[in-house]
């Protein structure tokens, strides 16, 4: 197993998890206030 694959990995579900929780943020920003 290549190491540059395991690390182009690693980026892409860091890269995926932040967009997602990025997008959760921004969806609710006018009620919620960080109860969740």
């Amino acid at each position: 197993m290549n190491f540059q694959v395991l690390l182009l990995t690693f980026f892409a579900i860091l890269f995926f998890s932040a967009v997602e929780v990025e997008g959760r943020r921004g969806h609710s920003h006018s009620h919620s206030h960080g109860h969740g």
